[in-house]
C-alpha cells in the first residue's frame, strides 16, 4: 500500500458539518482543492471548541459519559460531498 499513500486523503466528519467524529479514507488521484481537515487537538472541530467534546458518538448506542449514539451511520455529510466534487 505504500506507493499508493500519496492518494489518501483523511478526514473526520465532524469537519464536514456532522455532531459526531467519524474518522474516513478517501483514496484518489485527484488533487483536492484544500487540504481536508482531521479533527485534532490542534485542529479542533467546532463541536470540541464549542462544548470541549463531540455531543454525538459514532456508535449505535450512547457512550460511557451519556452522549447519544447515531441514528442512521451510513450518511456521507453534504460538505463533504460537495468539496470532493
Amino acid at each position: 500500500m505504500q506507493p499508493l499513500k500519496q492518494y489518501l486523503h483523511e478526514t473526520t466528519y465532524c469537519h464536514c458539518g456532522t455532531e459526531h467524529r467519524e474518522a474516513t479514507h478517501i483514496w484518489t488521484n485527484s488533487s483536492a482543492r484544500v487540504p481536508l481537515r482531521r479533527c485534532r487537538k490542534d485542529d479542533p472541530c467546532g463541536q470540541v471548541q464549542a462544548y470541549g467534546k463531540h455531543s454525538v458518538v459514532a456508535q449505535a448506542g450512547a457512550s460511557k459519559d451519556g452522549a447519544p449514539g447515531m441514528s442512521s451511520g451510513d450518511n456521507i455529510p453534504l460538505d463533504l460531498t460537495a468539496e470532493l466534487l
